[in-house]
């Protein structure tokens, strides 16, 4: 009976992730890795702990200590250290500009003309798909000019990553209202350069969020 219901579940298995892309993504490795690692972060460790090994990572990854608000050893897990709270900075306080809404690398900076945006040099990821969701569809110019405000306006995209040793909290990059949100479902795997450097699709395979937003300057995405 072991055998005939081993055989059963794998035969289940192998039928829905295939027939079913919902099934697959739930069953996904990179899913599962993500809530083993959610819960190891939630796991709490001993004060006498604490400091050397928070300390440990700290210099892995060239944390700014200097900025943090609480003393480390408050941290009781490592989920509260990756969300810590940091000291004030200063910020552009002119309503036109755009300040970035983390701590973060500049992967890419571009105009947006076509369907194809560069990460990096010779990686380049599809804007139609990442920004729907939907498999297979292309931005061409009559899409992108209705994403302006105005004809004359510029469509720019900017990629920026998020090192383990940054700060882990977004902020509004400017003074803007959320029209409509979208939470796309997807995978969770790496989006560090020399992981998408070997593998094709990951921005528009991973689970993102998309928001459409109205500012002073423009709607954007």
């Amino acid at each position: 009976w072991a055998f005939v219901i081993g055989s059963y579940g794998v035969a289940s298995y192998a039928y829905f992730t295939t027939n079913d892309p919902q099934y697959s993504l739930k069953l996904s490795f990179s899913r599962g890795l993500s809530r083993l690692a959610g819960t190891i972060s939630t796991i709490e460790i001993p004060e006498s702990l604490r400091s050397p090994l928070y300390g440990m990572y700290s210099r892995i990854y060239n944390v700014n200590t200097e900025e943090m608000v609480d003393d480390i050893t408050s941290y009781k897990n490592f989920q509260e250290f990756f969300t810590r709270k940091i000291k004030p900075r200063p910020v552009d306080p002119n309503p036109l500009s755009l300040t970035s809404p983390a701590d973060s690398v500049v992967l890419c900076y571009s105009e947006v003309n076509s369907d194809a945006a560069l990460i990096v040099k010779g990686i380049e990821y599809k804007m139609g798909e990442f920004i729907t969701g939907i498999e297979g569809y292309r931005l061409n110019g009559e899409i992108i000019s209705t994403m302006k405000r105005n004809s004359e306006n510029k469509l720019y995209q900017i990629v920026l990553y998020l090192a383990p040793g940054d700060y882990h909290r977004f902020h509004s990059p400017c003074d803007f209202q959320i029209k409509t949100r979208n939470h796309i479902t997807g995978l969770l795997k790496p989006v560090k350069v020399n992981h998408v450097k070997t593998r094709k699709g990951i921005y528009e395979k991973n689970e993102r969020v998309r928001d459409r937003k109205s500012t002073r300057l423009n709607s954007s995405h």
